[in-house]
């Protein structure tokens, strides 16, 4: 997904293989690309854990099976983790581009739930907009 494109949606995959940056996630997010985590360092074994084990919404890659249920993952990362087969990529990417299953329908529901954020009258809209306000108030 590159930022430099307007509308990357023509351009969608199926699926994305991310660092488990925060900025990627929320592209992914945005698109309704479904993410095959795969951390290096610093926040990105958190984001991990969240996107894979607490909101159900990717997939985890490490050498442990226990990825597959998200169960323990952070440990798991934290111990290093960084060299997968490639047969554990294999079925990660197998799991992330089966196209009916609960991560693939979470993504969509929560790229609509984005969207709505931020359409007029949307949370962030009207957030957002009651920040300028209370800004110019302060001003005046």
């Amino acid at each position: 997904m590159d930022p430099t494109v307007e509308d990357p949606e023509p351009y969608q995959s199926g699926g994305f293989i991310s660092h488990g940056g925060w900025n990627s996630i929320l592209e992914s997010l945005w698109c309704g690309v479904p993410i095959m985590v795969w951390p290096m360092y610093a926040e990105q074994k958190l984001n991990a854990c969240k996107i894979v084990r607490e909101l159900g919404l990717g997939v985890g890659v490490t050498e442990n099976e226990d990825y597959i249920d998200g169960q323990d993952l952070l440990m798991i990362y934290t111990n290093g983790g960084d060299l997968v087969k490639s047969e554990k990529l294999e079925i990660g990417v197998k799991r992330l581009m089966d196209g009916d299953n609960e991560v693939r329908r979470k993504v969509k529901q929560m790229s609509d739930t984005f969207r709505e954020a931020v359409m007029d009258g949307g949370s962030s809209f009207v957030v957002l907009q009651q920040f300028i306000d209370d800004v110019f108030t302060e001003i005046k």
